[in-house]
C-alpha cells in the first residue's frame, strides 16, 4: 500500500477519532474521517501529494470531505474518550479495507495510494449494508460486533 508515512499518518488520524469517539478499534468510519482530514494536507517537500489525489477522488464522488468529515463525526456516538497515546487496533472491517486496497491497487495500473483506501472503504461499506437481498451466501464482509453507523 502506498508509503509507510502515509499509512503510519493515516492510522494516528484514525487513532485520534477512535479516542475522540470512545471506541475501542478503529473502524471504517474512522479510517474515512482520516482519510478526508488527509485529503486537506499538503505535500511534504518533493512528497507525493496523496491530499490531492484524494481530493479529486472525493470530488469525483461528489463528497466535499470537510462537510463529509464533521457529518461522520456527528453520526459517532460520544464517548469518555480514550488515550491518545495507547495502541489502538484496527477492526476486522478496517483491516479488510487495507486488504482490498492493495488489491485494487495492485489490479490498477495507477500508483498505489490513499485514494485505493477510499474506494476500498466504499465497496466495503456498500457490501455491509443492510439490504442483503439477492446476495449469495456467504458474502457478507462484515465481521460480527464492527461498529459502523446504519446511517452510511
Amino acid at each position: 500500500m502506498a508509503s509507510n508515512d502515509v499509512v503510519a499518518q493515516l492510522l494516528k488520524v484514525a487513532a485520534g477519532e477512535v479516542a475522540a469517539s470512545g471506541f475501542s478499534q478503529i473502524t471504517p468510519t474512522h479510517l474515512l474521517i482520516a482519510l478526508s482530514k488527509l485529503s486537506e494536507e499538503q505535500p511534504p517537500s518533493g512528497g507525493e501529494d496523496h491530499g490531492a489525489a484524494l481530493r479529486r477522488e472525493f470530488e469525483s464522488m461528489g463528497i466535499e470531505p470537510r462537510r463529509f468529515r464533521r457529518r461522520l463525526r456527528a453520526l459517532l456516538p460520544k464517548g469518555k474518550g480514550g488515550s491518545r497515546d495507547s495502541i489502538v487496533h484496527r477492526s476486522e472491517t478496517a483491516k479488510a479495507v487495507f486488504t482490498l486496497g492493495n488489491a485494487l491497487a495492485a489490479a490498477s495500473a495507477e500508483a498505489d495510494g490513499p485514494v485505493h483506501l477510499l474506494r476500498a472503504v466504499f465497496l466495503l461499506l456498500a457490501d455491509v449494508t443492510p439490504s442483503h437481498e439477492g446476495r449469495p451466501a456467504g458474502l457478507d464482509i462484515r465481521p460480527a460486533g464492527d461498529e459502523i453507523p446504519r446511517e452510511l
